[in-house]
């Protein structure tokens, strides 16, 4: 994802109770997460890289921020609350974005079958004019 909505006043209420240390490490893993959605594969590894600090460290915060109910690990990916449910809202709306834009391309498919079946129609009865009025000429032409 290239953007996620971020409402400032809810982050600072809902991360009051963190330090500044935990806070940085916490608003970087969140950024890692939308970075890399849908793929959930944020590590140990990429956190420290990113927020460049060392494990040991990264550890301490870790346990801290799990701890606290704000993030959790799953098989060595991490993950916060809210983006679960704002991934699964994001690929909902994924998928009825792109079966909008399946049906509107058939819908014009159909409308372009539709003209040019009109088109060839009107061509016909054009041609069909055509030619019953140049047999009335030749035909007024071999009575003279």
């Amino acid at each position: 994802m290239k953007w996620y909505k971020h409402d400032p006043a809810a982050f600072l209420e809902g991360t009051v109770e963190l330090t500044l240390e935990e806070r940085g490490a916490y608003i970087v893993l969140i950024d890692l997460l939308y970075a890399r959605a849908p793929i959930n594969h944020v590590t140990d590894e990429l956190v420290m890289s990113a927020a460049r600090i060392n494990r040991q460290r990264w550890n301490r915060l870790k346990i801290s921020l799990i701890a606290k109910g704000k993030v959790q690990e799953s098989d060595g990916h991490l993950t916060v609350n809210r983006f679960k449910k704002v991934l699964e809202n994001f690929q909902e709306t994924s998928k009825k974005v792109a079966s909008l834009r399946a049906r509107r391309l058939k819908e014009q498919e159909l409308r372009l079958i539709r003209n040019v079946g009109e088109s060839r129609i009107q061509n016909s009865k054009s041609l069909s004019y055509l030619y019953r009025a140049s047999k009335r000429t030749a035909e007024e032409g071999r009575e003279e």
